[in-house]
């Protein structure tokens, strides 16, 4: 992958990494609290010869969209170890309510207390009941998968050339369930105008990492879609694991509005550690 910057310096000019927190039709510069790339560059010519790659390699979360060979969770020694999808029968990431009722109801055949004998704190099924109410719920769900079970960690910064498509590929695959708007399917509209019949790119459009043979537009495209990424990952739960707070279980209202504020405030932090790790990536990834 080679990609060459021409600039042209300018002392009284900077430029600053677009802001990750917003979503236009076009990549637009913006001040952000984000480092800046380089300082003093007044204009930028972008030259790929190679452009990006997507790895064939599955770039699913922990849970893939294939069946799962179910566990016994009665074998299991740490059952707390398991991801709420394993202890479900191996659900995908992209699982639906319906699914998820549909898996629990299936479960319960095996490890109701009704079924089993035991009593309803067994630790079996509490945790069957505890990925039902969790996975069932969007608000749920949407905060359990912030944390869970996602490797937050990108490649380094000097990166082999041969595993550039690779690394890098996964990793942006693998962070792009996180988008707010997802990406569309079709990779491009006919103007509607009868002056301009020249194509248009859909702003929600992320095409593929490519490979050496990309079409430089595709390439563009590929950058201006994360240049406006903007994350839905909620922080409250990693938060409040963090701080060791349990809301539900603070003794009184004062108790618990200090726990709130606390986990708040934590959570804030990581979401701004957030937007540093996705400018990181993206850095990176224009920098090789």
């Amino acid at each position: 992958f080679f990609l060459r910057f021409s600039a042209f310096i300018k002392k009284t000019t900077s430029i600053t990494m677009p802001s990750l927190v917003c979503c236009s039709p076009s990549p637009t510069f913006k001040t952000s609290t984000v480092p800046s790339l380089s300082a003093g560059l007044r204009f930028i010519e972008l030259t790929i010869s190679a452009p990006l790659g997507l790895s064939k390699r599955s770039l699913a979360p922990a849970q893939t969209t294939g069946k799962k060979k179910k566990l016994d969770l009665f074998k299991v020694k740490d059952i707390e170890s398991l991801s709420l999808y394993d202890v479900l029968g191996g659900l995908p990431f992209t699982v639906t309510p319906e699914d998820v009722k549909k898996a629990y109801h299936q479960a319960c055949l095996t490890y109701h207390p009704d079924k089993t004998g035991l009593t309803e704190d067994d630790p079996v099924f509490l945790s069957v009941k505890k990925a039902f109410d969790t996975l069932s719920d969007p608000a749920k769900k949407r905060t359990y998968d912030s944390s869970a079970n996602f490797d937050d960690s990108i490649p380094p910064a000097d990166c082999p050339e041969r595993k550039f498509y690779a690394m890098f590929g996964d990793c942006f695959k693998r962070n792009e369930r996180f988008a707010v708007i997802k990406s569309v399917k079709k990779q491009r509209r006919k103007s509607t105008s009868k002056k301009d019949d020249k194509p248009t790119v859909d702003p929600n459009y992320c095409p593929p990492f490519g490979d050496d043979s990309t079409p430089i537009d595709q390439v563009n495209q590929f950058y201006s879609y994360w240049i406006n990424f903007e994350s839905w990952r909620d922080f409250t739960l990693a938060a409040s694991k963090k701080k060791d707070h349990d809301v539900e279980a603070a003794e009184g209202r004062d108790e618990k509005r200090w726990m709130m504020n606390e986990i708040r405030s934590e959570a804030t932090k990581m979401k701004k550690a957030e937007v540093k790790r996705i400018s990181d990536l993206l850095e990176r990834a224009m920098n090789l």
